[in-house]
């Protein structure tokens, strides 16, 4: 299988190498030249973890058109960039072509639906944590699930496809009914957890050991309960709040990926993550108070932190 990953931050760049060391042939592919630079200067994608540090050998290119040359690509960028991101692969993927999300947010199948047609797009998420020490460089921060499934609903041939090769190279994968809820799920946990470790300037662990935090989080958790509700959305989860409990105990010393954008004057994916569950509420004629608040706490954050980041 050849695999294209759009998108070279750390998601993207622990997807290429894991899939190139998996015998998978595997390209990223990219917009900023220092990152595509750095990558092929190195020879490939260093990937640090508990086991050291080695050098993946892999090629970066700014040129969508090698889309046309794969069987899978992945969508690995920032939710803000996704609708920028399917207009440049657009153009060159091949109806047989799998297409793939595994991004945070809620909003990234609704934009592939709108670009390139409904049912063109198949989801998912991920559980590993990476951060990005430097262009082409990443640590991997823990070892997580990945979903994957048909917006729509069941489990369909290409889903079992996927997620079979991706296991076979290395990335463990499972093919699930209700990605949606999956994908509601997770983001219900980054609500709850992302803002709080951003606007505190803490790692994940701290959030549980609080109890004022805990119950932040609760009635975030609740909000987004109460829209997943209106918006119909099953989640595959009886209690999210203890979930959101879970992660942060078993990411304690993560920073989080929110955290690190703000540290390095980024811009964060809050709109896609609170920003979206407050506007849906809106729309469905309930309140969100908490998410409203914490979107636009992190939005006013990350504005300050880009003009105080250097240049």
């Amino acid at each position: 299988m050849r695999v294209g990953i759009v998108g070279t931050g750390a998601i993207g760049c622990l997807l290429g190498g894991v899939l190139k060391e998996g015998g998978l042939d595997t390209v990223l592919i990219g917009r900023n030249e220092q990152t595509v630079g750095a990558i092929n200067g190195a020879g490939g994608v260093r990937i640090d973890d508990e086991d050291g540090s080695r050098l993946v050998q892999l090629k970066a290119t700014l040129d969508h058109r090698c889309v046309e040359q794969t069987d899978l690509a992945i969508l690995a960028v920032k939710a803000y960039d996704t609708r920028e991101a399917l207009r440049g692969i657009a153009p060159f993927l091949k109806p047989e072509t799998a297409l793939l999300t595994l991004q945070n947010g809620l909003g990234n199948v609704e934009a592939a639906d709108e670009i390139l047609g409904t049912g063109r797009i198949l989801a998912g998420t991920t559980s590993h944590g990476a951060n990005v020490l430097a262009p082409g460089h990443i640590r991997h921060a823990g070892v997580g699930d990945t979903l994957v499934g048909e917006p729509s609903g069941g489990i369909s041939a290409r889903v079992v496809e996927v997620a079979r090769s991706l296991t076979a190279a290395g990335f463990n994968c499972e093919a699930v009914e209700n990605v949606v809820g999956c994908i509601w799920l997770k983001t219900l946990i980054n609500a709850a957890i992302n803002p709080l470790t951003a606007l505190l300037c803490v790692r994940n662990g701290v959030l549980a050991e609080d109890r004022a935090l805990k119950g932040i989080m609760r009635t975030v958790v609740e909000e987004g309960i109460a829209v997943a509700q209106a918006a119909e959305v099953c989640l595959p989860c009886d209690d999210p709040y203890a979930k959101v409990l879970e992660v942060c105990k078993a990411t304690g010393e993560n920073i989080s990926s929110m955290l690190q954008d703000v540290l390095h004057g980024r811009r964060t994916e809050i709109d896609q993550i609170n920003g979206a569950l407050a506007v849906r509420a809106a729309r469905a004629g309930i309140e969100a108070p908490f998410n409203a608040l914490l979107h636009a706490l992190v939005k006013a954050l990350g504005a300050a932190a880009r003009r105080a980041a250097p240049m």
